[in-house]
């Protein structure tokens, strides 16, 4: 018909601020559907000449097919999450609908701590990062299509809170190009979980002579002139704000040339794109690095890392860069907007930063 035009599969969502949130640095979204991870984590806001305001709306163009979106969007403040909010929404054909998520201080439940909130998680009871099909017999599943409790037995995701806001919306076009059967595996979205107090053995690891971190500490833009080196935890992020880490092993009493070294970190925060990690020099102390006084990185990347888990090791090879004692400084350097923490020497004695040498 002359003057009709096709509306597009789209999702007009509101973000709002719940009780106790802070203005957020940071917001950050991960679409799961009917098959698992539709969109990995990705950033709503800042964006290029907008910065982060709440309420605040954007829009979604989701994935072809599914009908059932659940989302989670992670509020970030200073490098770590600072609250959470779930919705959930069913998309119709050539139509756009309405969604709001309200994002409360502090995580939601996550009885397995597999980085979903209970609310939206199918397995709350099974570790299931990727949102694929429930283990059987996992009585707490949440159903991935609402409405049908009374015949299938399982709980319905929460109902998105329907409505819109006066912000204008922000098109947020990411569009999929991956195969409809294709999900990654490995990559979570961005939150802060905290740890067991209980000692983590190092297993998995390369087998060699482990040297312990002498100095580390970490460098934040939003306060150029403080230093972190008494922080339990070590922060890299390219926004929100921009944080560096620096790290420094000295090596002593090693026999025989370097086959390989790594520098290991333990995560306490996942990125579905991990740091890069760099020479860099050796005039700084832990104790009085700043972001006004930090080292420019030497080199190439010695490394750099892509999706990163929470609760795991994390391997930088740095054999470029070790050719036998003396010591050895590294800086790392996030290359995207979903930041990664891990564990500092000052941290849990069984998390802390260590470089790992296999000799010849």
């Amino acid at each position: 018909m002359a003057g009709c035009r096709t509306v597009p599969t789209s999702v007009l969502l509101e973000v709002r601020a719940g009780p106790g949130l802070a203005l957020p640095e940071e917001l950050l979204l991960t679409i799961y559907d009917e098959l698992g991870i539709a969109r990995p984590a990705q950033r709503l806001a800042p964006t290029a000449g907008r910065a982060v305001s709440l309420p605040d709306t954007v829009v979604l163009y989701p994935p072809e097919g599914p009908t059932e979106l659940r989302l989670h969007v992670v509020a970030k403040a200073g490098g770590r999450s600072i609250g959470e909010g779930v919705t959930s929404v069913t998309v119709r054909p050539a139509a756009q609908v309405s969604a709001v998520v309200t994002v409360s201080a502090g995580a939601l439940p996550d009885g397995d701590r597999d980085q979903v909130p209970d609310a939206i998680d199918r397995c709350p009871t099974v570790p299931n990062p990727a949102q694929g099909a429930c283990p059987t017999g996992d009585a707490g599943a949440v159903d991935a299509s609402p409405g049908d409790a009374a015949t299938d037995g399982r709980t319905d995701a929460p109902p998105a809170d329907r409505g819109a806001s006066d912000a204008p919306p922000r098109d947020l076009r990411t569009p999929d190009s991956r195969p409809p059967d294709s999900r990654p595996l490995d990559t979570r979205p961005p939150r802060d979980r905290a740890l067991p107090d209980a000692p983590v053995p190092d297993q998995g690891g390369p087998v060699g002579t482990s040297f312990a971190a002498t100095a580390d500490t970490w460098v934040s833009a939003s306060s150029p002139t403080v230093n972190y080196g008494t922080a339990t935890t070590i922060s890299a992020d390219l926004v929100g704000p921009e944080s560096q880490v620096f790290l420094r092993f000295s090596v002593t009493g090693l026999v025989g040339a370097v086959a390989s070294a790594r520098v290991r970190l333990y995560a306490v925060d996942p990125t579905w794109d991990g740091p890069q990690i760099l020479r860099t020099g050796s005039s700084w102390s832990e104790t009085t690095l700043t972001w006004n006084t930090k080292l420019a990185p030497q080199g190439s990347p010695l490394d750099d890392k892509g999706a990163i888990t929470t609760d795991t090791w994390v391997d930088f090879d740095v054999t470029a860069a070790v050719t036998g004692n003396g010591t050895y400084n590294f800086v790392l350097i996030a290359t995207s907007g979903d930041g990664a923490d891990f564990t500092s020497r000052e941290g849990t004695a069984a998390q802390r930063p260590r470089l790992t040498i296999v000799t010849k």
